[in-house]
C-alpha cells in the first residue's frame, strides 16, 4: 500500500510534475513557496510521489488545497486517504476549500458543503487609466502588515497576519486609505504564468477596481489572474479589461461559516489563491 509521507521541498520536483501533468500553472517557487507557508502530505509508491494535498492553518480556520492524485492511481481512494489524514491533523478548526466539480462529492462524503462560488478570470489585462477618485492609494512593506490584517479580518472572518506577512514579503502590497482610515488592499506577486491579484479587500467594486488598476499599472507582468466571487460585482469589469472567465471552483466548507462584522463594510472581492483561498 502506498505509504503517507510529509511533504517537504525534498520532493518538490515530483510535486510540480504532478501539477503540471494536471496543467496547472504552479512553478516550482509557487510549490516551494506554498510548503513553506504551510504543511502538506504526500503519498508514495515504490519511491514515486503519487498524491499530494497541502493545508494553512490560520487561528480558527484552515484552508486546504493541491489535492492531487497522479492519473494512473485514481479510483483507489487515494485523494480521500490523504484528505482524511489531513483532516486529522488539522484537527478542530473550520475547514475552507475550493472544489472543482469531479471534486465535490468526494469532498461531500467528507462532510464538506457548498457555501459559495468563485470565478478565475486569466488573461494579457488591458491597464484601464488610474480613477478619479478621493481615495489615497499607497504601498505598503511586509512591516505595515498589522494595518492591513485588520481590514483582511473584518472581510475573511479569521486572522491571517501570519499568511499576509509572508505574501507581502514575496510581493506588492497597495492599500487604499479615505479620510486615513484604510478601505481596502490588494496584493500582486509573481506566481504561475505571470501574477496573482489576491487578496483583493475593498469596501465597494470600485474601490477594488481602482486597486486592481493601481496593481496592473506598477506590475512588471503581462499575464494575470484574479479569482472572484461573481456576487459582488467585479466579475464583469475584469471581462472588460481582457481577464476573462476560464474556469470556476465551488466554495466549500466543513464546520462553522467564520464569523463576519456585518457593521464593517468590507468584503473580500478576490483570493490569495484558491488554495489559499
Amino acid at each position: 500500500m502506498p505509504e503517507l509521507t510529509a511533504l517537504s521541498e525534498r520532493l518538490l520536483g515530483q510535486a510540480h510534475a504532478l501539477s503540471q501533468a494536471e496543467g496547472w500553472p504552479h512553478l516550482p517557487n509557487d510549490w516551494g513557496n506554498m510548503i513553506a507557508n504551510g504543511r502538506g502530505l504526500g503519498l508514495m509508491s515504490e519511491g514515486a510521489l503519487i498524491g499530494t494535498v497541502l493545508w494553512w492553518e490560520q487561528t480558527t480556520h484552515a484552508t486546504l488545497g493541491m489535492v492531487i492524485v497522479a492519473a494512473a492511481h485514481r479510483q483507489r481512494g487515494h485523494g480521500a486517504r490523504l484528505v482524511t489524514e489531513a483532516l486529522k491533523q488539522i484537527g478542530e478548526r473550520n475547514i475552507l476549500l475550493h472544489a472543482t466539480g469531479a471534486g465535490l462529492p468526494g469532498y461531500a462524503r467528507l462532510g464538506f458543503v457548498p457555501v459559495g462560488i468563485i470565478h478565475q478570470h486569466q488573461g494579457h489585462a488591458a491597464r484601464p487609466p488610474l480613477p478619479d477618485t478621493d481615495l489615497d492609494i499607497s504601498r505598503m512593506s511586509a512591516r505595515d502588515v498589522t494595518r492591513i490584517a485588520d481590514v483582511d479580518k473584518a472581510a475573511r472572518g479569521w486572522d491571517r497576519t501570519d499568511l499576509l506577512q509572508a505574501l507581502m514579503q514575496k510581493g506588492t502590497c497597495w492599500a487604499a486609505a479615505r479620510d486615513g482610515r484604510i478601505v481596502g488592499y490588494a496584493l500582486e506577486r509573481h506566481a504561475g504564468k505571470g501574477s496573482i491579484i489576491g487578496p483583493i479587500v475593498a469596501d465597494a467594486p470600485e474601490t477594488a477596481q481602482a486597486l486592481v488598476t493601481r496593481a496592473l499599472h506598477t506590475a512588471k507582468n503581462a499575464f494575470f489572474r484574479i479569482d472572484s466571487d461573481p456576487g459582488l460585482g467585479l466579475c464583469d469589469w475584469l471581462e472588460a479589461i481582457g481577464l476573462s472567465k476560464v474556469d470556476m471552483g465551488t466554495t466549500m466548507l466543513k464546520g462553522e461559516q467564520p464569523l463576519i462584522e456585518p457593521s464593517v463594510p468590507v468584503k473580500l472581492y478576490g483570493l490569495a489563491s484558491q488554495a489559499y483561498g
